[in-house]
Order: structure tokens, then C-alpha cells, then sequence
């Protein structure tokens, strides 16, 4: 990111005028003029920039994102900025309307000798919208597109306007920018020289020798190592077409020029990845293990496959993507159907139809070795014409079977025979009377339509034919417009498109996790008194590429960011790491300030799902259900019965069961997770479990010991909350003030912080304790009522301070809840009484969290010495605002 120094030379360079400059300005010091949503069809995000140095939002993960990793790795742009600005679009459209709109540019990017504005869309958005509006949308002569009203407003201020296509994003190049992301910013990392001469030699003796032959020879160096100079163009890989994933695929070069080389005499073409697009609808066909198939249904859950020996197959429509995300189903390209054009006739015919054909090959075969036919059996003249059908198809398709195939298909007049007035009166009676919310049944709308003849002197057509009408149109729209976009939800296909170039689990563990929380089916007792104590919540965390869990955290407490921060800290406890990416709901604990500081600050990324679309989060509620009926429903006190509530009696109730308190439930859960479903075979994952996927990707995909995260003091504080404003006063008398409470370090006596502003956390499960930053570290400070408050949840001081409110809310004074009035309440007898079950739901919580936050000797022994040997890593010291995080809090 520019300093003003620079900013100041490069428009000047530009010449630039001071109104340009002055706008330019703005932006630059503004947050972004709009928060971007997720919609029904989007995922939307923030993605954590270096070279920014902040959060830049994202609205399509498929065009946006995209865009946003070229730019952040392109050396000519040195700034971008997400939602600019606003502009106000004034034009007349292509059917003479004037119209006027405000709209909002994706980015404001900055390079070395431009600036301007991008709209960064689809291919297929830009053909629709052009063909809608050409004033808005066209593509001049020389293939850009272009978008006129937009020029015009951004003109006045002397900018260009750019509209940028889908089609001008190399996808290989996006993945693997994505695989090499933690070593494009990492700049600790450096390769030892003798690792480095190691495998320039094994290159230079096997001129575009495979990465994966190269990273099976090495003896010193690692596979980190090679990646490390790959991204500083040490070695040369052709990122732009190769996928550094497919390491069998990609060949390595010492430099570029040897792979230009190689190019020219046609070396390794061949192995350039293409993009493979299957589009999912009916009769699509495609090539799976070798053998050509056919969708001949799409079901709500399941999708009907029928193969070129007439096999029919029937597969859970998950199951089906991810086979084609693996790439193990190949679509048939237009240039082999051309070529063999006689294989569609082939899928086409019925089964009855290809016995037929076969019968006649048999009587044909024996005609044209000249054997004798009796004509009781086939007619001379029919089989004559069967040989020349016969003949006539073998030159025109190379395959005379085809002109054996029946054509009864064809026969007779197949098409309606109501006339055009009476087929467009039944459009739209069914479109006014049964495309609406009232749901009329087809008998009502049939009405209406006699109505509507008789009053136009048409022909009355059947009630068979208004059914058949309305069946014949699509199902998820008639869901749609009759019961709402919820219901239509499982009418709608799985994805439009499916395409293999982009797996939406990742290349690599650690790079894509979700994370989302459920109420678990089973009730749970007080360890101490037996107490029923409700059904607990999960929050977890897993590995999309995997599907192994990173972490979990079970918790009476509804989902919080509480959840989310203990969930974060179990995932760096276990592995010392975080995913790159983070995929959540639209909960409003995803989108508070604290967990987006924690993203910002590990440089994280978040996409959004899109609302009531639970398949965008299929494998983690996928693993929901399987965690409720592979081990929940096997435990004595599961909830399983209530979701028939009349089938519930006082001897059957699960309360009256529950045996399992949160800690034993928290040890069992953790233990099947590790010895049974880590290590049991996943059917998306090749017939491999988990932890060997999760193993066997850390091997291939590098250790990557440069992102080690130290579970320590410094970390445990940054996954603390903050208060609003962030910062509070030092006063040298009585520390740091924090929800009504006083704090106290001995560091508060300098009369040097007296009065400055200081960064503050605290923690919501023992607020007794905060913690200030403070000479470049966190210092621990003790509340005034450190006795009192001990142990103390943050949700039970909010809980005493609403009550004391209350109390006192018929007086007619002005009454503030302070520090003083809040630790009596706890001493009373009355808060002991009211908060007893939330006090042992508290003590269960802790019991989890004790075990949680103990490090055992050797690992800070291990974390010590990695702490020593990096010791200019920006991972341990980051500052609260080292990142800018534009997002409004939510409580």
C-alpha cells in the first residue's frame, strides 16, 4: 500500500489534476461505500490483503475473488479498493426509457501509470444483460465489453471505466495462486543454499522432469523447499497451465526460457490442463471409468444414470459431484460427438429399439455373406431394405447398426392439435391462476379456463390437457411462485454447471474449513447433583479437503462468538494452525468484530454462504447428521423420540434417562472422532479415511512450518473480545475501566501512560481478568472484585446486571449498575438461588475449558524454542489494529 510520499509522486507522474486527485483521495481514505451481502445465487466474503493491509470484500467467489488474487499478486497495481465509491447512471435504454440509478464499481484499482474504475461479471451475465440493454452493456469491435453510462460518470473526474469478463481469469493461474498463497506471504521463510543447489541439480540433469518424480528425489531439501522457489522464480513452473496440485502433470524447469523451448518442439503439450464443463440436465452424457453414461432423470436427492450397455445406475446426487470434482467423470466434448455422431442414436434408442436392431443385424449379416434367408421369416423386399438402410448408415456414420434402429418415434403427428388462440388463453390462465401463492388446485384453474373460452368463442380443451400442460413446465419454478423460494429450494438442480478446474473443498487441508454450531439430539445431567441440565450445542470446525475435524466445542450456551473463539483455539492447541479460508452461515456471531479481527489478523479468509442454502454447507451438515446417528443415537438419554412429540410418555421421556454429563460426553466425542470416524473409509474420498487424506495432503501439499501458530498467552488474548470503542484511558490511580469494572497492573503507576489510550480485551469466560496492550506486549490485570468475579461468565454478569436494573426500575431514580452493586449480587442468596442451573452449566463449561487451556511442558518447551528460532515472525507480537477490519459490530 502507497504512503502519502509515494501516493504524492505517482500522480504527479501522472499528471493528474487536483479534482482527480482530491477524489482519488477520498476513496482512499474512505471504508468502503456499501457492506456486500450474500444473495441466493452468491457467496459473498473478505479476503485478507497484504499488500492492502486490510480486508477487501468480495461478492462472487467465482469472479470477484478470483480478480481480487490477480491483483493482490500483479507488481503493476500497487492499490485496489473494494466498493468505492457511489455513482449516479443517467442513460436511455434500447426501448427509449430514460432511467437513473445509483450503482457501486467492484474495485478502484491503481497501478504504475493508470487508474480506473472495474465491474468485474460473468461471461454469461454480460450476454444476458447486453441482450436486455445494449445502451448498458456491448461489446465493441475489438471484443472488450463496455458499459457507456458508467464512462460517462466516472469521466468528470478524469477515470476510465472497465468492464471485466470471467473469461479473462486464467483458472489455473487463480489455483494455484490459492496452493502457494501461504508462501507468497511468508517472508520468514527462507531455503537453506544446499537445498536450493540440490534441486536446480536434479532439474538441470532431467530437463521438465514431473514435480512429483523431483519431489520424490530429494534427499535434503523438502517439498516446502521447492515451493519456496517456485514463487521466487528460482525454478520455473507454468503456472498459467499447469495445476501444481496434479504434480504428476507439471513440468519444472530451471528457467523460463527452457520451457519456452520445450514448448516449440511440442514437449509436454499434451499435458496442459484443460477446463472441462459438464452442464447437468437431462440426456447429458459423459465418460465414467471407461464407459460412456447418460442422465436419464434428476431427482431431488439422486440422479438416474443409464450406461451405453442400457445398465441403469441410481446416485445420491453428492456423490455424483464429488466423483466429477475429482475428476473421474469426463464430459464427451462436442468435437468427439461430431465425430462419432452414430453414438447418440445409440443412447437415444430404447432398450425395446436396440433388440429389434439386433435381430435384424443377424438376418442382414447372413444376406450379405450370401446365405440363403426363408422369406417366412423376414420378407425379401423388407430385408433388401434393411441392407440398404444398412449400408447407407456405415457411409454416413461408419456404423450401419443405426440404420437398423426403428423409427416408430417418428411416426404419426405427435404435436398438439389445439389450435394457437386456445394454447395461448391456457398459458395464461395457468400463469394469472396457478402460478400464485394461493395454491388453487388444477380443478379450479381448469374452471377459469371454460370460463375464459366460452367468453372468447374458443375451443374448450380436455382437463387432461390442462394437467398435461402444466406438468410439462419446469417444477422449480411452479415451486417457486406457488410456495416461495425455500420450498422451491429442493426442486432446484445442484448446481448449473459443475466444473473440475475449481474444486470447492481445496487442494490442500488447511486451505478451505466450515464451521457452524447445532443443538445436539441427546440430554445431559450435572456431574454434581444429577441435575438435568437441557441438550448441549456443538460448534465445529472441518477440513473440506478431508474431512477430517480441526476442532470442536461443546457448550450449554446458545451460539456465540464465545463458541466460535474456543473453537479457533481448540483447532491452533491441536495442530498450531488455522484454515486459510473460513466458510460460515449468515449468523450474526460469523459477523461480529471479534472474529472478524481474528481473521484479519492471521490473514484469513471468510465467504458467506448464501441464506436457505444449506448445500453450500453440505459436508459439515452432512457430518452434523452422521455425529447424530452413528454415535449420539447409540447413547442412552438421546432425543430421538421427540421428534414425535405424541409418541412421548413419562417412561420413554429422554430427561428421565440422562446419564451423560457434558465433560464424559466431551471425552467420548473426542475419542470417537479419533478412533472412528477419522479412521473409517469416507465415501467422497477414494476409498481413503480422512486421516489419510488429512496426512498423505500435509505430505504433498508441504509441512508449511512457517504458519505455525504458538499456542500461547499472545494468541489466547487476540481470540478475547474487545469493548466497543476498542481502547480505554489509563489512569495511574485506578488502572483501566471495563464493563463497570475496574482493572489493575502495576505498569498503570508510569506517568507516562497516564491518560493514553491502550488496547484492551478481556475474557468472557473469567471476567476477573483483562488484559491491556502495553509497551508491545499484553500485560494480565485483576479486577478490583477479583474474589468475587472469579469464574465469573460474561453471560452471568449481564445476566446480574439486567436483574439489578430491574430492581430498581420502579424508583423512579437514575441507578447504575457499578462494580460494587454487581459482586453484592453474587454474594446474595437470592442470584445464588435464581442462576443455580446456569451456575452448573458454568462449572461444566469450565471443567471443558481447564483441560483445554493447559500446555503441558514439552509443548512449551517445543513452542519456546520455535519462538527463539523466529524471532522476526510477525506472528507472535501482531498489534490489535494491524489490519483495518471494515465491518459494524454486532452485539
Amino acid at each position: 500500500m502507497l504512503n502519502q510520499l509515494d501516493f504524492q509522486n505517482w500522480h504527479k507522474s501522472l499528471s493528474l489534476t487536483k479534482e482527480t486527485v482530491e477524489y482519488i483521495e477520498k476513496i482512499r481514505q474512505s471504508p468502503p461505500s456499501r457492506n456486500v451481502r450474500s444473495g441466493s445465487h452468491n457467496v459473498s466474503g473478505k479476503y485478507s490483503s497484504k499488500k492492502m493491509g486490510m480486508t477487501i470484500q468480495f461478492e462472487s467467489h467465482t469472479v470477484e475473488l478470483p480478480a481480487i488474487y490477480l491483483m493482490e499478486h500483479e507488481e503493476d497495481i500497487l492499490e485496489y479498493y473494494d466498493q468505492p465509491i457511489s455513482l449516479k447512471l443517467n442513460y436511455t435504454k434500447t426501448n427509449g426509457w430514460k432511467t437513473g440509478f445509483f450503482y457501486t464499481p467492484d474495485f478502484l484499482v491503481i497501478t504504475r501509470d493508470n487508474v480506473y474504475f472495474e465491474e468485474w461479471k460473468t461471461e454469461e451475465q454480460l450476454l444476458k444483460l447486453a441482450k436486455k440493454d445494449s445502451n448498458r452493456y456491448f461489446k465493441d469491435e475489438k471484443g472488450f465489453w463496455r458499459c457507456p453510462p458508467a464512462e460517462k460518470a466516472v469521466s468528470k473526474y478524469g477515470l476510465q471505466f472497465r468492464v471485466r469478463s470471467s473469461n479473462e481469469i486464467n483458472i489455473n493461474l487463480y489455483r494455484n495462486l490459492l496452493f502457494l498463497e501461504d508462501y507468497l506471504r511468508a517472508d520468514n521463510y527462507e531455503v537453506l543454499q544446499q537445498n536450493a543447489l540440490e534441486i536446480q541439480s536434479i532439474i538441470s540433469s532431467n530437463l521438465g522432469i514431473s514435480l512429483e518424480e523431483l519431489t520424490q528425489t530429494l534427499r535434503l531439501a523438502t517439498i516446502d523447499d521447492v515451493y519456496a522457489l517456485i514463487v521466487k522464480e528460482e525454478i520455473y513452473v507454468d503456472l498459467k497451465n499447469f495445476i501444481l496440485s496434479q504434480a504428476r502433470d507439471v513440468p519444472v524447469y530451471s528457467h523460463k526460457g527452457q520451457s519456452d523451448a520445450m514448448r516449440a518442439l511440442n514437449i509436454n503439450t499434451n499435458n496442459v490442463t484443460k477446463r472441462v464443463v459438464l452442464e447437468v440436465k437431462l440426456f447429458a452424457t459423459f465418460l465414467w471409468d471407461s464407459v460412456v453414461w447418460k442422465i436419464i432423470n434428476l431427482g431431488i436427492d439422486s440422479i438416474a444414470l443409464q450406461s451405453d450397455t442400457n445398465e441403469v445406475l441410481e446416485l445420491p446426487k453428492i456423490y455424483f459431484l464429488e466423483l466429477l470434482n475429482k475428476g473421474r467423470i469426463k464430459p464427451i466434448n462436442e468435437s468427439s460427438e461430431n465425430k462419432d455422431r452414430w453414438k447418440h442414436y445409440i443412447d437415444n434408442a430404447s432398450p425395446q429399439d436396440l433388440e429389434i436392431a439386433s435381430k435384424r443385424l443377424e438376418f442382414v449379416h447372413r444376406k450379405l455373406k450370401g446365405q440363403n434367408v426363408p422369406s417366412a421369416k423376414v420378407p425379401n423386399r423388407t430385408l433388401n431394405r434393411w441392407v440398404k438402410n444398412y449400408k447407407d448408415a456405415k457411409e454416413l456414420f461408419g456404423n450401419g447398426y443405426i440404420g437398423l434402429l426403428p423409427n416408430t418415434k417418428e411416426r404419426g403427428n405427435r404435436k398438439s392439435k389445439l389450435p394457437k388462440e386456445v394454447k395461448e388463453v391456457m398459458d395464461e390462465v395457468i400463469k394469472e391462476e396457478y402460478y400464485t401463492l394461493k395454491q388453487k388446485n388444477k380443478f379450479a384453474v381448469y374452471t377459469k379456463l371454460v370460463q375464459k373460452c366460452e367468453k372468447n368463442n374458443l375451443i374448450i380443451p380436455s382437463y387432461q390437457s390442462l394437467c398435461g400442460a402444466i406438468d410439462s413446465k419446469d417444477k422449480f419454478n411452479e415451486t417457486l411462485k406457488r410456495k416461495g423460494h425455500k420450498a422451491s429450494y429442493q426442486d432446484e438442480q445442484l448446481y448449473w454447471y459443475l466444473d473440475k478446474s475449481v474444486p470447492r473443498h481445496g487442494d490442500r487441508p488447511f486451505e478451505i474449513a466450515h464451521i457452524d454450531h447445532t443443538e445436539l439430539d441427546i440430554e445431559l445431567v450435572c456431574s454434581k447433583t444429577g441435575t438435568n441440565l437441557g441438550r448441549p450445542w456443538l460448534t465445529l470446525l472441518i477440513d473440506a479437503y478431508s474431512r477430517m475435524i480441526c476442532s470442536f466445542y461443546i457448550t450449554f450456551d446458545s451460539p456465540s462468538y464465545r463458541s466460535l473463539m474456543v473453537t479457533m483455539r481448540e483447532c491452533v492447541r491441536k495442530h498450531n494452525r488455522l484454515p486459510q479460508t473460513i466458510v460460515v452461515d449468515g449468523g450474526k456471531e460469523f459477523h461480529s468484530i471479534y472474529f472478524d479481527t481474528l481473521l484479519a489478523n492471521f490473514e484469513l479468509n471468510k465467504k458467506i454462504r448464501p441464506p436457505a442454502k444449506a448445500r453450500f454447507g453440505s459436508i459439515i451438515e452432512r457430518f452434523f447428521g452422521t455425529t447424530n446417528s452413528s454415535f449420539l443415537h447409540y447413547l442412552q438419554g438421546n432425543t430421538q423420540v421427540t421428534k414425535n412429540v405424541r409418541q412421548i410418555t413419562k417412561k420413554n421421556n429422554p430427561k428421565s434417562h440422562a446419564i451423560w454429563t457434558l465433560e464424559s460426553l466431551n471425552d467420548a466425542l473426542e475419542n470417537w472422532l479419533t478412533e472412528i470416524y477419522s479412521k473409517n473409509i469416507h465415501p467422497s474420498l477414494d476409498n481413503q479415511t480422512p486421516l489419510e487424506t488429512f496426512e498423505k495432503g500435509l505430505r504433498d501439499s508441504g509441512e508449511r512450518s512457517f504458519k505455525l501458530i504458538p499456542y500461547n498467552q499472545d494468541f489466547l488474548v487476540l481470540t478475547m473480545p474487545s469493548i466497543k470503542k476498542g481502547n480505554v484511558k489509563v489512569n495511574s490511580r485506578t488502572g483501566i475501566r471495563i464493563n463497570y469494572t475496574n482493572y489493575w497492573n502495576p505498569i498503570f503507576k508510569s506517568i507516562l501512560l497516564d491518560g493514553n489510550s491502550v488496547p484492551v480485551r478481556y475474557d468472557p469466560f473469567d471476567i476477573s481478568t483483562a488484559y491491556a496492550y502495553v509497551n508491545k506486549q499484553w500485560v494480565t490485570c485483576k479486577s478490583e472484585y477479583y474474589r468475587e468475579f472469579k469464574g465469573k461468565t460474561e453471560k452471568e454478569l449481564r445476566i446480574a446486571t439486567e436483574e439489578i436494573r430491574k430492581r430498581k426500575s420502579n424508583s423512579g431514580k437514575s441507578y447504575t449498575a457499578n462494580a460494587r452493586r454487581i459482586a453484592e449480587f453474587f454474594h446474595s442468596m437470592e442470584s445464588k438461588e435464581q442462576n443455580l442451573t446456569l451456575k452448573l452449566k458454568s462449572q461444566s463449561t469450565q471443567n471443558i475449558l481447564k483441560v483445554s487451556d493447559n500446555i503441558d511442558s514439552n509443548t512449551k518447551d517445543l513452542l519456546e524454542d520455535y519462538r527463539v528460532s523466529n524471532a522476526n515472525s510477525n506472528i507472535v507480537d501482531i498489534p490489535l489494529k494491524s489490519f483495518n477490519v471494515y465491518q459494524k459490530e454486532v452485539d
